[in-house]
């Protein structure tokens, strides 16, 4: 403000002289002050032009020769002083000094044009005898505000056509343009308007031949000026990958219990077919491709020892080797003996604390700073690994559809000198192959992980806000302004679309997903449908719910509505499913097969499980022996249920038929 007030005062000083000049001068004083002074200007006209609401600092430098007593620099009569100029007189001395004109606070400024003029004098100011040079200065504030920094195309290898792309222009006061681009393989639709308008681009890839990131710019000119300003254009031809509907399978064989057989389903995003092919790093996989089906199956004929196996398959194209690989991890648990229902004591997770593996017998707890790995058949504790600071507790487990991840976080608080207290939230990526950890320091997500996701072969997290982010919380997709809060988010894995429930008004969100590994947003999310189950009241909700892979059912835990039939197109309410009357439902859990196993609590025979298969008919029903439990998770192998009771610190381990 004290530099603004000194700037006022000289510039009145200014206009004061000049003023006195003309009511005072005669003309004998023109004519002595223009026989004794002279002063010249290497310029007489600056042009200055921005883009609206961009930071200028443009600088003019003009040289002036004079003969007289000193300088003086000011707005010429008639000119009021504007917000957008400084000036300054540098590098003075009796014969020449250098003006620095510089443009400030342009983007603050409307877009039109302004004109001022700046007037240079020199002579004898006493005797008011003086000459100047005027110059003459214009700003032209041109607006062409477009609504994105960059345009982005994606397509697959192979793809011959892809979606065209829009630019739109905003102009307020009706600038005139071009476009242009600099690539044979863009065109637009419009190279030259006036004011608003839409810019149409087409990108022609059949003449591509190799998976990568090609690049372009789209130049915009606003004519009067002559200024541009360039938009990015990125075209990834995503790679070929062959990838499973599940990367992790888990089998087994006990006396009383066994899994020895299972399905997937091998998809590309090749929009050509692919000859791909299975195999296994084990004798005892037994494997049976069909059609885009594989048939995974324990060959008895190899003998094994009790105890734990494990294996990777790997699915492969016959006669592509650009097209990349799809490893599923595997584990086979055999044991002699009988696996009954059994109870394992001082169990206390934390927040969102058990998970079970996605393929070994494991069941993962976070208690207090560590992970501990119980097995799921012996229920004996495995392992325990010391993984968040001291004092804080390890919470919301999210592991991987390959197992190979856990991601968790810690909350922890840091005390400055001053005493004051800052919370931070330590992120964790826990390694379950090698039980390393590693603190993820960098990661920039503002919300917490809630759920994997596996997009073409590639592995995702979406947070609790609907960001999609790396396994290194790395956040690579964010639709902010169509965010909402929410911790159920399940994916539907051989459509892979994305399902989330709003929890404020218990509707279904749907996503349909699309990921490239060469631009710069590696995922994108596209809604597709909104549904609110219609035998819901107003004043009931959904609290969890589950989608089968083929995305054909939707199980939820409603007093209304557990079976939503999806046909791709539209949802419809089947509303409950076989039960006994007056039960409560409390949990649900989906089966590697697709069935869905319902927590209940019938008031005559307690906690109980209801069985159901594939046709929502009520297969069998089991009692457990617990109280109740708050949460339930199921072996990657559907033959054990896990119930946390926690009002026992207990978790109960029942067979499954």
């Amino acid at each position: 403000m004290k530099e603004y007030s000194r700037y006022f005062i000289r510039t009145m000083y200014t206009l004061a002289v000049v003023i006195l000049v003309q009511s005072c001068g005669g003309s004998s004083d023109a004519d002595k002050a223009a026989e004794n002074y002279a002063i010249s200007v290497d310029t007489s006209v600056i042009n200055f032009s921005n883009e609206f609401l961009q930071v200028s600092e443009d600088t003019v430098s003009i040289t002036v020769d004079y003969t007289g007593k000193g300088l003086l620099l000011g707005y010429a009569p008639d000119n009021q002083p504007v917000g957008w100029l400084n000036f300054s007189t540098e590098q003075l001395s009796d014969s020449s000094a250098k003006i620095t004109v510089k443009l400030v606070n342009a983007d603050n400024i409307l877009p039109d044009e302004y004109n001022t003029t700046l007037r240079v004098s020199t002579g004898d100011a006493n005797q008011v005898n003086l000459v100047h040079h005027d110059i003459d200065i214009s700003l032209l504030i041109w607006q062409l505000t477009t609504n994105t920094d960059q345009i982005t195309f994606q397509a697959t290898l192979g793809e011959e056509n892809i979606d065209s792309q829009t630019l739109e222009i905003t102009s307020e006061n009706n600038s005139a343009w071009t476009a242009s681009v600099d690539v044979d393989w863009l065109t637009l639709d419009k190279t030259s308007g006036e004011g608003a308008s839409t810019i149409t681009l087409s990108a022609d890839i059949t003449t591509f031949d190799l998976a990568k990131l090609y690049q372009a710019q789209l130049t915009l000119t606003e004519t009067s000026s002559g200024d541009s300003k360039v938009i990015p254009v990125e075209l990834g031809l995503d790679r070929h990958y062959l990838y499973s509907s599940h990367t992790g399978l888990a089998f087994s064989q006990v006396a009383n219990l066994s899994k020895l057989s299972q399905q997937v389903t091998i998809a590309t995003n090749n929009p050509n077919n692919v000859n791909w092919q299975a195999t296994a790093s084990t004798p005892w996989l037994a494997l049976t491709p069909s059609g885009d089906t594989l048939t995974v199956t324990i060959d008895n004929n190899v003998a094994l020892n009790d105890g734990l196996h494990t294996g990777t398959i790997t699915v492969s194209s016959v006669d592509n080797e650009d097209v990349i690989t799809e490893t599923i991890n595997v584990s086979f648990y055999l044991n002699s003996a009988s696996s009954d229902n059994q109870v394992v004591d001082n169990i206390s997770p934390n927040n969102n604390g058990i998970v079970a593996s996605t393929y070994l017998p494991y069941v993962y707890i976070a208690q207090e700073n560590n992970l501990y790995t119980y097995h799921i058949y012996t229920g004996e504790q495995v392992s325990m690994l010391e993984v968040a600071p001291d004092n804080t507790l390890l919470e919301q487990l999210v592991i991987s559809p390959s197992g190979d991840t856990i991601v968790a976080i810690a909350n922890d608080t840091i005390t400055a000198d001053d005493g004051n207290e800052t919370p931070i939230t330590h992120h964790f990526n826990i390694n379950l192959l090698d039980n390393s950890v590693v603190a993820l320091t960098d990661s920039n997500i503002e919300y917490e992980p809630v759920s994997f996701i596996t997009v073409s072969g590639r592995e995702f997290i979406i947070t609790q806000a609907l960001e999609f982010a790396t396994v290194d919380l790395q956040r690579v997709y964010w639709d902010s302004e169509n965010a909402f809060f929410t911790t159920l988010i399940k994916q539907a894995n051989t459509a892979e679309t994305v399902y989330a429930l709003d929890l404020l008004d218990s509707s279904f969100k749907r996503y349909t997903l699309k990921a490239n590994d060469f631009v710069t947003q590696k995922i994108s999310a596209t809604m597709t449908h909104q549904y609110r189950p219609t035998l819901l009241g107003d004043d009931q909700a959904v609290s969890d719910f589950v989608v089968t892979d083929n995305e054909q059912a939707i199980y939820t835990v409603s007093p209304t509505s557990e079976f939503i039939s999806f046909d791709g197109s539209t949802f419809s309410d089947q509303g409950l499913l076989p039960q006994a009357e007056g039960n409560t439902t409390l949990q649900l859990v989906k089966t590697q097969s697709n069935n869905v196993n319902y927590v209940r609590f019938d008031p005559n025979d307690g906690f109980l499980i209801n069985l159901y298969d594939q046709q929502q008919q009520l297969a069998n029903t089991i009692i457990t022996e617990g109280n109740q439990p708050i949460t339930s998770v199921i072996s990657a192998d559907d033959t054990r249920m896990l119930l946390y009771i926690n009002s026992e610190n207990q978790l109960e381990l029942i067979n499954l038929p």
